[in-house]
């Protein structure tokens, strides 16, 4: 559901910029050492940002978020550690290029999304 709900989220708000967006399947990836996806939030000055991260080899991990998609090495650190770095370091670089980057502080909860419509 998360991912139809960021796939959706992207597409309403980044238009053509998530044209194409195909996220991966969840789940176990035969005996690759694929990992299903992680979820995480990590606060950036005072606001809550969320990705999922996927370990892809016993070395380096898979970073997925709105306009993010990156593999780093995380050798030495926690999975969890590296990606809200590789999020942390994608987020001050678009502040710093001054363009948007969607916070969970803006979005609804995720209940009213959900939540039927009375009908007008």
């Amino acid at each position: 559901m998360k991912l139809q709900f960021l796939q959706d989220y992207c597409s309403k708000y980044w238009g053509n910029y998530c044209a194409g967006l195909e996220l991966p399947i969840v789940g176990q990836d035969g005996d690759s050492g694929v990992t299903g996806l992680q979820y995480f939030t990590h606060t950036v000055d005072d606001h809550i940002y969320g990705a999922w991260y996927r370990i892809i080899s016993p070395t380096e991990i898979e970073i997925i978020g709105v306009g993010l998609l990156e593999s780093a090495n995380y050798a030495g650190f926690s999975p969890d550690s590296a990606a809200k770095s590789v999020l942390e370091n994608f987020v001050r670089q678009r502040i710093s290029d001054g363009v948007p980057i969607p916070n969970l502080d803006v979005l609804p909860p995720i209940a009213a999304i959900s939540a039927p419509r009375e009908s007008r």
